[in-house]
């Protein structure tokens, strides 16, 4: 399946998936659709478009959104896994990249 631009003269051909629906979907646990039967109504039937999303990245998507309030496992924005830079005057403690992490001054 490939995305299109819908057609105007076959509008009952195409599916709106907006974010929110996805969001719904994953938190849900939503597996791929049949490729030949793709059903109307996706929430009802808790499966997303075949093809889609790479099977692999869906699942991540869905691991995600099952598990979004596990604090540790997730960061709510993007921040790099690496030693933390700092002076010699503070001590860093935890994961970098994680909740834990805390930077403080020794003094």
């Amino acid at each position: 399946n490939v995305m299109k631009v819908p057609d105007e003269s076959r509008m009952d051909d195409f599916i709106s998936i907006s974010g929110s629906k996805m969001r719904l979907l994953a938190r849900n646990g939503a597996v791929p659709c049949s490729p030949t039967d793709i059903p109307n109504d996706l929430v009802e039937a808790n499966c997303v478009p075949s093809g889609f999303m790479v099977p692999k990245g869906w699942e991540g998507v869905v691991d995600y959104y099952r598990n979004v309030d596990a604090a540790e496992r997730w960061v709510p924005w993007s921040r790099p896994v690496i030693e933390a830079p700092a002076c010699k005057d503070t001590v860093p403690s935890g994961k970098l990249g994680s909740g834990s992490f805390a930077l403080k001054h020794k003094h």
